[in-house]
């Protein structure tokens, strides 16, 4: 049976950063769908999402989904399942990205966005803690 296209690295990385020289965030969409949860629990597809080369993961409706990948992304982290490098791959490619993002002319005001950009930054740090302990 093939895996979706966020766990596999001949994807992402072969194909999407490789072939394609797609050099920008790379996005697992949904790992909360049946056809990954199926076959593994979240924390792993997190792991094999980021070994794969995506950068930003996102999961379904269900409360503790954020919880469980970033459980499952600090034990990869830990083991080394998931090497230092990757992790600092993903957070430069974030960084680049919300660094490209001006604060919004619309309905969102800009205290929002302030919001949003903080929790970002909290995020990337909480990510990062646990890499440098093991160094």
């Amino acid at each position: 049976m093939p895996q979706p296209a966020a766990l596999s690295e001949n994807v992402v990385e072969g194909l999407l950063r490789i072939k394609v020289c797609f050099s920008r965030v790379a996005v697992a969409d949904d790992l909360d769908t049946p056809e990954i949860s199926h076959s593994v629990e979240l924390g792993e597809a997190a792991v094999r999402s980021v070994n794969a080369g995506c950068d930003l993961l996102l999961t379904g409706f269900r409360e503790k989904s954020a919880e469980e990948c970033l459980a499952g992304l600090r034990k990869g982290i830990e083991s080394g399942k998931i090497l230092p490098h990757r992790v600092e791959q993903a957070l430069a490619r974030l960084r680049r990205a919300k660094n490209g993002i001006s604060s919004p002319d619309g309905k969102i005001s800009a205290a929002a966005f302030s919001k949003v950009a903080r929790k970002f930054e909290e995020f990337s740090k909480e990510i990062l803690a646990p890499e440098r302990q093991i160094a």
